[in-house]
């Protein structure tokens, strides 16, 4: 009897987080995966389960933790909270990254080349039609880019938190997956701040006005400090999220 009750009161609570912790782990990699890939839709999924994981783990100790404390294990208690609170705030700022730049990824995948090039012509290079209208997408994900703030400020405090965390307080297998969790949630904050810049790619795009670039041709077998000699340029005109006019010039 005093087996059984030690098992239903502290063995499976501690297999049942370790269970959840495995769970979690994999989809890190997934996570990676999506973000490598632009696939926004899937990090948010991913996020998801990890947090669903992490929250399945947060009910089950406040259910005991009366009894962490009764057998004194007090700061093993503080200690698993305090690691699934750094872990929550990662995904909870990764989801918000996820959703954020989700219409950039939609506008990624739906983008239809509208020019051609036109060798032996002196053009080069010239638009076929008009090109799609890509404003909704633009206009969503500017509607959306107080969640990039909002992502990138969860995950540097989160990250901030990770130092004191004491992982000899726990249990070898918990501490072992707390630890690959949170050197793998790292990863993120440099990329969460560098993905900070795409904020400004619907007005690069041309959302509200049309923007115009000049893109130089160099011909690297003619050396010069810069690269090459320029042998043409180009006036690109983006509108809408699409190429709505190239002129390409030699400069004679």
């Amino acid at each position: 009897i005093l087996l059984i009750t030690f098992y239903m009161l502290f063995i499976s609570p501690v297999i049942i987080i370790g269970r959840d912790l495995l769970v979690a782990y994999p989809e890190i990699n997934n996570l990676y995966e999506s973000f490598e890939q632009g696939d926004f839709s899937n990090i948010q999924k991913s996020a998801i389960i990890i947090n669903n994981s992490l929250n399945d783990i947060d009910n089950i100790l406040s259910k005991y933790e009366g009894l962490f404390k009764l057998i004194s294990l007090q700061n093993q208690y503080l200690e698993i909270k305090k690691n699934l609170e750094i872990s929550e705030g990662f995904t909870d700022g990764i989801n918000n990254l996820g959703y954020a730049l989700e219409p950039i990824s939609s506008y990624l995948e739906n983008y239809q080349n509208n020019t051609q090039i036109r060798a032996g012509t002196d053009s080069f290079l010239s638009v076929t039609n008009s090109g799609l209208d890509y404003s909704n997408l633009l206009n969503q994900s500017v509607d959306r880019n107080p969640y990039i703030d909002l992502s990138i400020a969860k995950i540097v405090k989160a990250n901030s938190k990770v130092s004191g965390v004491n992982y000899n307080l726990l249990p070898g297998f918990i501490s072992e997956n707390f630890l690959k969790l949170n050197n793998k949630f790292q990863g993120f904050v440099t990329t969460s701040e560098l993905l900070d810049s795409t904020k400004y790619l619907p007005e690069l795009l041309g959302m509200s006005n049309p923007k115009t670039y000049l893109i130089l041709l160099l011909d690297n077998s003619r050396q010069k400090p810069q690269g090459g000699e320029i042998s043409a340029f180009a006036l690109m005109t983006m509108k809408n999220g699409s190429v709505s006019e190239v002129i390409v010039q030699t400069p004679d």
